[in-house]
């Protein structure tokens, strides 16, 4: 019987990753009178790929290091291998520029999604472990 498996917890530390990402470039934040400030695409998506090892993985308690029982350097390695990918298919699909918090959250969502489904997919063993993960 095939079960089907989340990996929303993953999508979600990919929103994170916009919070997180945006305010240490000296990315502009929305403006005091409620204008939001645009991040250009590749700029999103540079900081995405540089930031996502590292917020996916730090975390014992992250999804990738408990289900798929990976220590911090394996974890990092296995992000960092798939972001590339996944990357260039996410931002192919976005606009130009992001204009709001919301648009941020749909693509970095979209990203997380993309390196737990190539992760999950290059190990026959971690989609076992995924759903006993789930079980628990």
């Amino acid at each position: 019987m095939t079960k089907t498996v989340s990996i929303r917890p993953l999508a979600s530390a990919a929103a994170l990753l916009l919070c997180l990402a945006v305010a240490p470039t000296g990315a502009q934040t929305p403006a005091p009178n409620g204008e939001n400030n645009k991040v250009p695409a590749e700029l999103f998506m540079q900081i995405m790929a540089t930031s996502a090892p590292k917020l996916l993985c730090n975390n014992e308690k992250s999804p990738l290091r408990r289900c798929l029982k990976l220590n911090l350097e394996k974890c990092m390695s296995e992000v960092s291998a798939v972001t590339p990918a996944c990357v260039k298919e996410v931002q192919a699909e976005m606009p130009p520029v992001l204009e709001s918090k919301e648009q941020g959250g749909l693509y970095g969502g979209k990203l997380g999604r993309c390196i737990a489904g190539k992760i999950l997919s290059s190990n026959p063993t971690y989609m076992q472990l995924v759903q006993n993960c789930n079980n628990n």
